[in-house]
Formats: structure tokens, sequence, C-alpha cells
């Protein structure tokens, strides 16, 4: 078959002597050289009569053509395929191939006329969970996130003509959780919209909505800005969150997708209430006011292990105040350490700082 445009080939067949009208078997590949997907063992049953051709019963491998597979391969089963009036109409599901999950519904169809045609993606809801992960379908997105659940829909499409192929797509879900690098998130949702579906890009500002996520303190009711070029560099471009009583801004950061490094996660805090902070940490033997900014670097290294680093707090003027409530549990002091807690029980400051630092356990080491 030729003919202007994206050529196919390497379709090959077995049985096809059938009388017309009649079914027979058939096995080959199908290769379209400007899509980068194979079908590969495909078999099933046609017919020709009244001038079509049925493909039914069909099955076939759908493979990334990549040099560094995007995605695993899917089985579809149960696919049909009506060649007439020189235009290909065909509809399957492709299915995980070990738990025969359905992941997506395709409609397709091509003219040979001019070699133009689309495809048609709907996903009409894939549910992650224990026994099911994205790593299943492909092993990009492991490393950022893992230990999924929740359910994602969605839809694309793809369109090719003699000069190109584009594709673009939409998916959401309403509830995701999951462990990423920085921490478990719960309760993502949004939707992210690619402008390159094949190649995994979106636009930049994609938006998510998250009710929780816990770098070592937990942090509510956040929205994270990020964008995603072909499937191997995740840009966050900034999060925001309130907290404490103040704003939890994240600065930009590169990621790439599947390598192993180290990443420095910086974050700015405006207006923190020194009274919450002690609260939320827990610390009951301390009562505290003043507000404070500054800066929190979180450095993950290869190994996922993280560390505060270089992290700074300023309590804004006029200051505020700090009592020590609990009992002294040192009998046997020095007359220099009795005096601190002493004065640390009713103690007015005018200017503080928090530094932070070591790993994520939140020691706090306090310099007035």
């Amino acid at each position: 078959m030729s003919g202007p445009g994206p050529a196919l080939r390497g379709l090959s067949a077995a049985e096809l002597a059938a009388a017309c009208g009649e079914l027979a078997a058939w096995r080959g590949a199908v290769v379209l050289d400007a899509v980068p997907l194979d079908i590969r063992q495909a078999a099933g049953e046609w017919r020709f009569a009244a001038g079509a051709l049925d493909l039914t019963g069909t099955s076939f491998t759908l493979e990334d053509r990549q040099e560094s597979d995007r995605f695993k391969p899917l089985e579809a089963r149960g696919a049909v395929l009506t060649l007439a009036d020189n235009r290909i109409t065909s509809a399957f599901d492709l299915l995980h191939p070990a738990s025969g999950r359905r992941v997506t519904e395709v409609t397709l169809v091509h003219d040979l006329s001019d070699a133009t045609g689309h495809a048609n993606i709907a996903l009409p809801g894939i549910t992650f969970g224990p026994g099911f992960q994205p790593r299943e379908l492909s092993e990009l997105a492991y490393g950022v996130v893992s230990v999924v659940e929740g359910t994602v829909t969605g839809q694309g499409r793809v369109d090719w003509n003699p000069q190109t192929v584009t594709s673009s797509g939409a998916f959401s879900t309403d509830n995701l959780n999951l462990a990423a690098a920085f921490g478990p998130v719960q309760g993502a949702r949004g939707t992210v919209v690619f402008t390159d579906l094949l190649n995994l890009t979106t636009a930049p500002g994609q938006r998510v909505e998250v009710d929780a996520i816990n770098p070592g303190i937990e942090i509510n009711d956040g929205v994270v800005l990020f964008s995603l070029t072909d499937g191997t560099r995740l840009m966050l471009e900034g999060a925001e969150w309130p907290f404490l009583g103040g704003q939890l801004t994240m600065q930009p950061l590169l990621m790439n997708i599947g390598v192993a490094e180290q990443r420095r996660y910086v974050f700015n805090i405006e207006g923190l209430e020194a009274a919450r902070f002690i609260e939320r940490m827990e610390m009951s033997n301390l009562a505290a006011t003043g507000t404070f900014d500054g800066v929190l670097p979180v450095v993950f290294d290869e190994m996922g292990n993280g560390r505060l680093e270089g992290g700074l707090l300023s309590a804004r003027p006029p200051g505020g105040h700090v009592s020590y409530v609990g009992q002294l549990t040192y009998e046997d002091l020095s007359f220099v350490g009795n005096f601190a807690f002493q004065a640390l029980r009713d103690l007015n400051y005018n200017r503080m700082e928090v530094a932070l630092d070591g790993p994520l356990t939140w020691a706090l080491l306090l310099a007035l």
C-alpha cells in the first residue's frame, strides 16, 4: 500500500484464501511511520463482503516506539476494524496485560486517500490502589510519586496528516492520595491539560489543589502549579498554603523524572504565628506569642532522605513573649543553667531568630 503521508507497513496475514463473505484467520503487525506507536502480535478474523473488509475479534499489543518507553505495552482484545470506501474505522479497548484492567477506550478513523486520520482516547476511570499502581503502566512516575490511591478520568485525541502528528488531552481526579518525594499528599484534585499527549507535555500553569501535604509538619489547603515536558522534566512553578496563621509559598523547582538526584525545596514563610506553631509542634511545655517571617529549605538526597538546611525564622517588630511552663527535670543545674531556665519562664523579646537545621525532626535552635 502506498500513497502520500505516513506509510502503513509490516502487515502480514495467514489463511487469507477464504471465499468472499466467509470468516478467515489473520495475524500480523502494523506500523504507521508518523505515529510513534506500533501494533504487534495482531490476530483475529476477517471477512470481505459488499465491498468492505471487516476485521473482528482482533487482539494485539500496542507498544511505544521510543528508545526509552513512555508507557509499558498494552493489549487490545475484541477489537473491530472496517475498511470501506478507502476509509478505515476501528474501535477497541486497551488493557493492562497482567491484570486485564481496562485503561482506555479508543475509536480511530484513517482516510487512505489523503493519509489523514485521528484517534479519540477515553479514560472512563482507572483506579489505583494496593493492587495496581501507576508503575504498572509507566516507569516515568516512579521516584516522583508512589503508593497512589484514587481514580483518574479523562480524554485525549491524536490527529495526523502527511506532514505532522498532533495530540492533546485532559485528565482529572477528584481525590487522589499518594506518597511523593517531599512527603505524603492527601486529597489532590484538579485537571491536567496536555498540549502534546504522545510526548507527555502540558501547558504551563497546571493547577492542582491539595487537602494536605506533610514534609515533616502537615500543611493544609494548598495549591500547586506545575508543567511537564516530554514526560521527563517536571517544573514545579510554585505552590502556596495558609500556614499557622500566615502564608507558605514554594519557590520554583525543576525535577528530572526517573533520575536519582538531590532536590532542594525552598519555602518562604510570611506571618507565622508563634502560638500556633508551638501548638502544632505539640510543645506543651512552651507558650509563645509573636509573628515570624523566614525561609525553610528542605533538601532530599538521592535516597529520599530529607533534612532542613539553613532554615531561619525572624520575628517581626515589636517581638513577643516566650514562657517555659513545664517542670524543671534537672535538679543539679549550674547557676547559669538555672538562671537561663528561670529567665525563660517569663521572657519578653524584641528580636528573635529561630534556626532550623538537621533531619526532618524539626529540632529547634533558638538564638536570642
